[in-house]
């Protein structure tokens, strides 16, 4: 048996396939880089059970910056019975093996955070670093909800959304700032808050994304400028929901989008499997 495990901030989805037998499990978000708790929020004692059958495991998460969070990884799924072959990559590399197999392209992830690089179709070129939420993240879903509430505590939301939004989220001011800076998992806690897009016009969703998207161009995508005719993809679900504003800014600045996933594990138990889901 194989495990592949595709983990973000907001959710973790395993896979355990045996053939041509493929068990599927969601738990919480995995992120070593934010602190979050990971015997807290993996739940569910049949991921650890099959953990313990599989023979390899390839773990593909946000966070996975330095050998120090990969040995995290490594630790804890040791500490729940594996003891055969630990892979921990990045979930850029996993991206990237799911756009593009072995083939080159431009990769971007755009969920609760953003990242984007070169594949050369076996290795990763970034031409600025991954800064995370509080320095970086540009697009992500965290800025989209931070905008979100900017947007409501400031007086910015038109009163027709101010009432939808207070009968979505209740919000409280006290609450809601010792959610983002007393608390763990707070860029996810800001990130769930761009939900609520899913519930304006198309005008107030342009407002918010346009201009972070645009942001998102010019920080990271624009510095391969050089490399507009390499195919370009996307994965997470803020490039997926919001992909009609995004395609529409990369359009205007001569830029072609060729895929965009929303979830990559299919595609990666295709790659470690030849399996199709």
């Amino acid at each position: 048996m194989i495990t592949i495990v595709e983990s973000g901030s907001t959710k973790t989805e395993w896979a355990f396939v045996e053939g041509e037998n493929i068990l599927f499990f969601s738990t919480g978000g995995i992120n070593p880089s934010t602190q979050v708790v990971v015997k807290e929020v993996l739940s569910s004692e049949e991921v650890k059970k099959n953990l313990k059958l599989s023979d390899t495991i390839y773990f593909y998460g946000a966070g996975i910056k330095t050998e120090t969070n990969k040995k995290f990884i490594q630790d804890i799924l040791k500490e729940w019975g594996c003891h055969e072959t630990i892979h921990v990559m990045s979930d850029l590399l996993g991206a990237c093996r799911a756009c593009c197999k072995n083939k080159e392209g431009l990769v971007g992830i755009l969920g609760t955070g953003s990242n984007f690089c070169f594949y050369d179709g076996q290795n990763i070129h970034q031409q600025s670093p991954s800064l995370g939420y509080i320095l970086g993240d540009e697009g992500s879903g965290f800025f989209i909800g931070k905008k979100v509430l900017q947007s409501y505590f400031y007086d910015e939301m038109p009163s027709v959304l101010k009432l939808l939004f207070e009968s979505l989220y209740t919000p409280n001011l006290d609450n809601i700032l010792e959610n983002t800076y007393k608390k763990q998992g707070n860029n996810t806690f800001i990130a769930s808050f761009s939900g609520f897009l899913d519930h304006t016009d198309e005008s107030y969703t342009h407002s918010i994304v346009r201009p972070l998207f645009q942001e998102y161009f010019e920080k990271k995508i624009l510095p391969y400028k050089n490399q507009v005719h390499v195919p370009l993809h996307f994965v997470g679900s803020v490039a997926f929901h919001f992909q009609d504003i995004l395609r529409d800014i990369l359009k205007e600045n001569g830029w072609k989008v060729d895929s965009i996933i929303e979830k990559p594990l299919q595609h990666l138990i295709r790659f470690h499997s030849g399996y199709s889901v």
